[in-house]
């Protein structure tokens, strides 16, 4: 994970400082709980989180469309009578 743009802040220090300490940090970036300097949790704040859970919405949504268009360009819709000629069938 890329911590680039987060403050990174020790899970002792968080501790001492209490969770209004990294909420009020959160507002300001996104904070990175570290434990061993390894990451262990994140807090952001609800705008940036609310960025993230619209961007991953709208990326979804982007996927699928393309994915639809795609798959109609390659398939071909017939009518029932077109299926059956093909398949031998009346």
């Amino acid at each position: 994970m890329s911590t680039e743009g987060f403050l990174r802040v020790p899970a002792t220090l968080a501790n001492r400082k209490g969770a209004a300490y990294v909420t009020a940090k959160a507002q300001e970036q996104p904070v990175v709980v570290t434990s061993h300097n390894k990451p262990v949790s994140v807090t952001l704040s609800p705008e940036r989180y609310d960025d993230l859970v619209r961007t991953v919405r709208e990326t979804q949504d982007q996927v699928l469309a393309s994915a639809a268009a795609l798959v109609s360009d390659r398939s071909a819709f017939r009518t029932l009578e077109e299926a059956r000629a093909k398949l031998g069938r009346r």
